[in-house]
């Protein structure tokens, strides 16, 4: 069975996310939510040992958008011996980004 989570923004026009895993990764922790700022839909997969997280965040959003939820889910995976890979994947609306040193430009 693939596993599937979309959230979309409420009240609000275009926008959402989605995240579809193929059947043989199995999740064993699910996390999803939308706000005025952006929509999240993440999973861990134990087998190998990561989260993967799709994310949009509207471009008239502040740059820094509160993404605690997602912070405490993906601490809650780790240990003090691993810590899960992590894909963050999705539409930030960043254009002016400058993704090689991690600055969000103007």
């Amino acid at each position: 069975k693939q596993w599937y989570q979309r959230r979309v923004r409420g009240n609000r026009r275009g926008g959402g996310c989605a995240l579809y895993l193929h059947e043989a990764l199995t999740t064993t922790d699910e996390l999803s939510w939308s706000d005025s700022f952006c929509s999240v839909a993440a999973a861990y997969i134990a087998e190998p040992n990561m989260v993967v997280a799709s994310i949009y965040r509207p471009p008239s959003t502040s740059i820094s958008p509160p993404l605690q939820q997602l912070q405490d889910f993906i601490e809650s995976h780790a240990s003090e011996d691993t810590f899960p890979d992590i894909y963050v994947l999705g539409d930030f609306n960043l254009p002016s980004a400058d993704w090689v040193t991690r600055q969000p430009g103007d």
